[in-house]
């Protein structure tokens, strides 16, 4: 797994998708930012 070069706070992975239902945001999405 190499280090792809990305700008600092870009997701770089998202870990765990969030829920929506309609305009509720159920449950915030998990991710790896890179810093």
């Amino acid at each position: 797994h190499e280090q792809a070069r990305v700008e600092p706070d870009t997701v770089v992975e998202v870990v765990q998708e969030g829920y929506r239902l309609g305009d509720r945001l159920l449950r915030p999405a998990r991710v790896v930012v890179a810093t």
